[in-house]
């Protein structure tokens, strides 16, 4: 292991209440990009770019950092201009933007190596990136484009072996991960409406579940999530399940820098001072300052701050990496195990049905939960009839149900009943709803440690209770009936052939002319004809109001190509020959290809 000269900082504190014991500094020439704290290895994670001044050696590497002795480990060469990087919920698998070659590269925590890079496509890069909640090896990157405005480009989900799951949608500029929800967070601090938006993200790639317009406005960006509750570069803090803005770090504003820490219960603060670096302390829940540490030999600190092990922070400023060591970061705190269940959602769910929801915490955790919340997070087309909570009083609103409960000593638990009804939906909407559901989330002030059992999701299939509604004028759309593949050989010598039998529906009330439609397949449910490929062009002959037409897929692969996983679109009408009422049901995907 190579080492380097440690160089000891005097510390100077403004603190409240007792003194501090002595605290240090140590630091190591890196002049990193990013940073980012793997607590199961022990061990800091510095993006090099080849641009940063100094970089030397160091230049487009993923450079390895050891706080408590203050070294560097290794350096390994990853790809152009390495910057942002976020490392998967499970913790084996760091995800790096390498802005200089529009791509991601992966690095296995858990075995010590490289993994694929990942391409974006011509003049992408990446916004930012965070762990894709449904899939804990994935990751979720939102891609922008490089001098447009507004740059958002779309939201992908990356797996670590190197292959893309897209998303029809934009996730915003800053993604956050919260586990108490499960959720990931997007904010889009480029477009007037300033939308928060919760997304669930897996390894098929990302879903809308929620979106709220201005919340917090103007340029900021999504720092980190504690205990649910997000936390802004303003210092703002947000509650995203209840859509508001319940807090503000005082004496901050756009571009701070922050770190939080709800198992301390601390918010840390770094700015400049003078020649070094000031770091400014303050409680979690009270928004209170508690103290100041200065680093009055770093020089100026760059735009990150974050926490490593019981007591340290670490941030980079004049080449280096300063790894700090101070009481300041607080003891910490009891931990709780806050666990939710939820019954009553139906299999099957009909329009102006009502179901009774029942969702129930408990804590398994071994100290008492104080400020315990209950929120149920339902889809849009959700409406709440009744809601209680035992003990405690609850509300709704926008889609939310809300309950404030006592405290929960170990083992106590607590209920909220929450009655919702199915309304009525517009089928020309752009994305009609095929499902309704409940996210159910728990939080308390204190710490998690068992986040994954936080939430409880329930979902009901929709059903109308009726025949599908009539279209004035002709309206095609259409019903799969089979899809599989045929494979001969195996391995490079494959030769795979999907075949299936697709149903052209004209559900209008007026004839269609002749037309034509497309099969594409793909390696996910969202349609994009950059990315699908093209198998096969049918003719679709005339159809009278309720007639069919039985299209037969079958279409021969690349050498070597297997499909199975894969879906296929069927798109109907792609001449454009038939004036239809609607063309939002135009597009049918398939089951996966078994």
């Amino acid at each position: 292991m190579k080492m380097f000269r440690l160089f000891l900082a005097c510390l100077s504190f403004a603190a409240c209440g007792a003194p501090l014991r002595a605290d240090d500094a140590k630091n190591v020439p890196c002049p990193a990009a990013h940073l980012v704290w793997d607590k199961a290895n022990q061990v800091i994670y510095a993006s090099v770019p080849a641009s940063a001044a100094g970089a030397g050696s160091q230049a487009n590497t993923l450079t390895i950092l050891n706080p408590v002795t203050g070294s560097l480990i290794s350096s390994a060469f990853v790809g152009a201009e390495p910057d942002k990087m976020a490392l998967s919920a499970s913790g084996k698998f760091l995800y790096i933007a390498l802005n200089g070659a529009n791509s991601v590269r992966v690095y296995n925590t858990a075995e010590h190596k490289l993994g694929p890079t990942i391409q974006l496509g011509a003049g992408v890069t990446v916004a930012d990136l965070a762990a894709a909640p449904g899939s804990p090896d994935c990751i979720a990157v939102e891609r922008q484009n490089r001098g447009g405005s507004p740059s958002e480009a779309g939201t992908v989900v990356l797996t670590p072996v190197g292959e893309t799951r897209k998303s029809a949608i934009n996730g915003g500029h800053s993604l956050v991960y919260d586990a108490i929800s499960g959720l990931m967070f997007g904010f889009e601090n480029e477009i007037s409406s300033y939308g928060l938006r919760a997304m669930s993200a897996d390894e098929t790639g990302v879903l809308e579940v929620g979106y709220k317009e201005g919340i917090i406005i103007g340029n900021q960006h999504l720092t980190a999530a504690q205990n649910g509750l997000l936390y802004a570069d303003t210092g703002a803090v947000i509650d995203p399940i209840a859509g508001q803005k319940i807090g503000q770090f005082p004496g901050h504003g756009y571009g701070s820098t922050i770190a939080s820490d709800a198992s301390h219960g601390r918010v840390f603060f770094l700015s400049g001072e003078r020649r070094g670096a000031k770091i400014e302390v303050f409680d979690l829940h009270t928004f209170a300052p508690l103290g100041a540490i200065n680093v009055p030999e770093s020089g100026a600190p760059g735009s990150q701050l974050i926490r490593w092990g019981e007591d340290g922070l670490a941030f980079v400023a004049g080449g280096r990496v300063w790894m700090v060591t101070s009481a300041q970061v607080g003891a910490k705190l009891p931990e709780v195990d806050l666990s939710v269940t939820a019954t009553g959602m139906p299999d099957v769910l009909k329009l102006g049905a009502t179901a009774v929801c029942t969702v129930t915490v408990t804590n398994r955790g071994p100290a008492t939960a104080t400020g315990v919340a209950i929120l149920d997070q339902l889809s849009p087309n959700l409406e709440v009839v009744n809601v209680s909570a035992k003990p405690g009083s609850a509300t709704a609103a926008n889609s939310v149900a809300r309950a404030e409960t006592s405290d929960l000593a170990p083992g106590a638990s607590a209920t909220m009943t929450v009655e919702v009804r199915l309304k009525p939906q517009d089928p020309n909407q752009d994305h009609p709803l095929i499902s309704a559901w409940q996210n159910a989330v728990a939080r308390s002030n204190e710490n998690d440690f068992r986040p994954v059992n936080n939430h409880f999701v329930q979902i009901s299939r929709l059903s109308s209770g009726g025949p599908a509604p009539t279209l004035a004028g002709a309206d095609l759309t259409g019903v799969w009936k089979s899809v599989t593949q045929l494979n001969e050989g195996a391995g490079a010598d494959l030769q795979a052939t999907i075949v299936g039998e697709f149903e052209v529906q004209n559900t209008g009330t007026e004839p269609a002319p002749a037309s034509r439609m497309r099969f594409f397949v793909s390696d996910d449910r969202i349609y994009d004809p950059q990315f699908s490929q093209l198998l096969q062009e049918i003719a679709v002959p005339a159809l009278q109001p309720g007639a069919t037409f039985k299209a037969q897929l079958k279409a021969r692969l690349a050498k070597g190509v297997d499909a199975i996983g894969f879906f296929v679109f069927a798109v109907v009408n792609t001449s454009n020959t038939v004036q239809e009422s609607n063309k939002r049901n135009n597009i049918i995907v398939s089951p996966a290809i078994p």
